[in-house]
């Protein structure tokens, strides 16, 4: 019965084909071992991809021998890698958690282009769509937001979606498989453990087919949206144009809506636009032209009647602010602070987030810009000179990380720091130093 519904669902949301291989995040745990051994059952051809976080210790080689030991079993081929995901977080400012998902992801982009896999399958259940919907929910959200996990998400696929967590334990029983169990999954300081072990069987409690009216309401909101995206598609047509690869939004049209917020959000959301952004450029006030939105992958520009959008990697190959002498703060493109101090008050803080320089060394304006091939500079602690880009290969710095990074020069030109990653030693508090500029994100 679980494998019929399994193949009925993946049919039915043309999820797989069997001419090529599929990439199966294998974590050890009964979810996805229960979509291993259900792909491999249809015949699927699998390779299964486990990620060591380093996270939990003994319990963490423990979860990779198993996975090992039960691919080997199958006769599955496995792929394996170690993340040294505290440090990650701490360089990228991020919480474990996400630093964890960049990395699993980056790792599966590069694993489908090494085995010319079509897909990367995950094992999401009914359960996580209904998680998802109360976090979205108590956050906030629109329409999008209460639509649950979708099947498919570009090369992203979901083939335990029509199966709840129960009924996942119940196969694996049924099968005589085994499976390791995640012990932080017990631990409540996550919202989702919270949700999953106290607030969720609470709610069943009260009304035990909870969990079924959700996803039923999921259902229902799903062809909501669809209507909506209608809507909008139509709206985009009207007033969103695209010329040298920058689109372009025009706000008079907008202007006339009754629901122009609502509007301006979703064909912003494909930009990673915010409420917040909406809220700002509809506030009532006139806004002045040249005025910019960042998100965390765009720029917006309000230029006269119309809002213009980039990639942010467009927007900081071309960028170099000048920061004079009086600034204390900026925020765009980043929220940088400068404060000066006598050298007494330094308190050092050994975070890649700080920043310390003898301020007798700097020539106004200071800049910020993106870096440029031929970038070099002496990195703290050392006496000889580095390129950029060998020094972005040593740390490891994906494409687009590389893209977004920022350095702060002095008024010579000359490089104070590669901001959020490493200062120039040449700038370094010294005993000689009386004045120290503090920069920090």
């Amino acid at each position: 019965m679980f494998l019929e519904k399994v193949k009925d669902y993946i049919d039915k949301n043309a999820l797989c084909t069997t001419n090529k291989p599929i990439i199966v995040g294998f974590s050890g745990g009964p979810d996805s071992v229960a979509l291993l051994c259900v792909l491999n059952a249809l015949g699927y051809t699998c390779i299964a991809a486990h990620c060591n976080f380093h996270l939990r210790g003994e319990e963490s080689d423990r979860d990779m021998k198993f996975a090992i030991d039960l691919a080997e079993k199958k006769q599955i081929p496995i792929k394996l890698v170690h993340f040294e995901t505290k440090t990650y977080a701490a360089n990228h400012h991020i919480s474990i958690e996400m630093a964890a998902r960049e990395l699993r992801y980056a790792w599966f982009s590069s694993l489908m282009k090494e085995t010319e896999a079509t897909s990367v399958a995950i094992a999401h259940h009914s359960d996580d769509v209904v998680e998802t919907l109360l976090i979205n929910l108590m956050r906030g959200t629109g329409l999008h937001g209460l639509t649950g996990i979708k099947p498919q998400n570009g090369n992203i696929i979901r083939p335990l979606l029509c199966v709840s967590r129960q009924e996942v334990l119940e196969y694996l029983n049924e099968i005589g498989q085994d499976y390791v169990i995640d012990s932080s999954n017990n631990e409540n300081d996550y919202l989702r453990n919270k949700l999953r072990n106290i607030i969720i069987p609470e709610m069943e409690l009260a009304i035990p087919a909870v969990k079924k009216n959700i996803i039923r309401t999921i259902n229902n909101l799903q062809r909501s949206e669809n209507l909506q995206n209608e809507t909008v598609q139509k709206w985009t047509e009207k007033i969103v144009s695209e010329t040298k690869g920058i689109r372009i939004i025009r706000l008079d049209a907008l202007q006339k809506q009754v629901n122009k917020e609502f509007l301006l959000f979703e064909l912003l959301r494909p930009y990673n636009g915010t409420i917040d952004i909406v809220q700002n450029i509809f506030d009532g006030k006139e806004l002045t032209s040249g005025q910019k939105f960042f998100t965390s992958s765009h720029v917006i520009l309000k230029n006269r009647n119309e809002l213009q959008i980039k990639d942010l990697n467009q927007e900081n190959n071309n960028l170099h602010l000048a920061i004079d002498e009086n600034v204390c703060c900026i925020e765009t493109p980043l929220h940088l602070c400068f404060e000066l101090l006598d050298k007494e008050e330094v308190c050092i803080k050994k975070d890649k987030t700080h920043c310390y320089v003898d301020a007798d060394k700097i020539k106004y304006p200071l800049r910020i810009r993106s870096w440029e091939k031929g970038d070099s500079f002496v990195p703290f602690g050392q006496t000889g000179s580095k390129k950029l880009s060998d020094f972005f290969i040593n740390e490891k710095l994906s494409l687009i990380e590389k893209e977004r990074c920022l350095i702060l020069t002095n008024g010579d030109g000359s490089i104070m720091w590669i901001i959020g990653y490493r200062s120039d030693n040449r700038y370094r508090i010294t005993e000689k130093t009386k004045k120290v500029l503090h920069i920090y994100l």
